[in-house]
């Protein structure tokens, strides 16, 4: 057993032993931070505003033991991770690897998220507040939680999609997002897409034949979607439809009035359905290409003078 805080500095890594820990309360820069395999917690914690940045890779490893945690724990500052982050597999209930984001605090990762663990219960990201996760990179395998434990659909935080470039797309990874923003550049769904609170994007968002979920509020950003297969389903809050070409449009209401306004020009190449629409409306300004509408005799659309439809 090492005892706490006897971790070790090495031609500028960062190793975390097993039964080990370590406190950023300053800004602190290393080359590569990795959180050693074992049968006892350890982790890394930030706090005091303090940034911690890597310039390489941040790896954690596998808990080995009944209820044994690997984790970041960012208290109140930032983690950058100019590389990629690798959480290890987990096989056993509660033995997890997370990086935990409390009140607002951010983390910025540059390079590719690979969580080995296709469990979110297992590998996850956790959010506490308006905590916020900045990815650049490609995502894979776990989950974002903010519950004790993983697993669950988020409540708070906020993912935000960071590619600016327009001739490379980045993926959107299929996940249950909270908030969920996309910058200006170009993107792709890797499989369906639920956002239960803000979506944004300023980019353009291809749903790459997925089925995408807008369950909370939508913005109007400066972007727009391209969905040429699968619907795109709109929550009554969701009262912005996105502007661009869609295969499908299905409003699911549930019952309850959703009342709906357009963000630009809207092409819907199938079919649009309203579900339990209870007076569900559309507002636009701008021009509308409906192929087949399934409605009922209690949705209406409210279209100014210069509109087409």
């Amino acid at each position: 057993m090492i005892v706490a805080n006897a971790n070790v500095f090495a031609q500028g890594n960062l190793t975390i032993y097993d039964d080990d820990s370590r406190t950023i309360s300053t800004n602190t820069t290393v080359n590569n931070v990795t959180i050693r395999e074992g049968y006892y917690d350890s982790y890394i914690t930030i706090r005091n505003g303090a940034t911690l940045t890597i310039n390489g890779n941040l790896t954690i490893g596998e808990p080995q033991y009944r209820n044994t945690n690997k984790y970041i724990d960012i208290q109140s500052g930032t983690l950058i991770v100019k590389g990629n982050v690798i959480m290890a597999s987990t096989t056993g209930a509660s033995r997890d690897c997370y990086i935990y984001i409390r009140g607002n605090s951010t983390v910025t990762i540059e390079g590719n998220i690979i969580m080995n663990s296709t469990d979110s219960r297992r590998n996850y990201f956790r959010f506490e507040d308006d905590g916020v996760l900045n990815i650049a990179g490609a995502i894979s395998g776990g989950g974002f939680s903010n519950a004790s434990g993983g697993g669950g659909d988020p409540m708070v935080g906020t993912v935000n999609y960071t590619n600016t470039s327009t001739t490379t797309s980045q993926a959107v990874g299929a996940y249950t997002y909270n908030n969920l923003n996309l910058s200006s550049g170009n993107f792709l769904a890797s499989g369906t897409v639920t956002v239960n609170g803000n979506f944004k994007t300023d980019g353009l968002f291809n749903s790459n034949g997925n089925k995408i979920y807008f369950n909370g509020i939508t913005e109007c950003g400066n972007g727009r979607i391209e969905a040429n297969d699968e619907y795109i389903y709109y929550a009554p809050t969701a009262q912005y439809i996105i502007k661009g070409n869609y295969r499908g449009l299905f409003f699911r209401n549930g019952g309850v009035k959703g009342t709906h306004y357009t963000c630009g020009d809207i092409s819907v190449l199938g079919r649009t359905r309203f579900e339990n629409a209870s007076g569900t409306e559309i507002h636009t300004e701008y021009d509308i290409s409906f192929n087949t509408i399934t409605a009922r005799p209690d949705a209406y659309i409210y279209a100014s003078n210069n509109t087409t439809i």
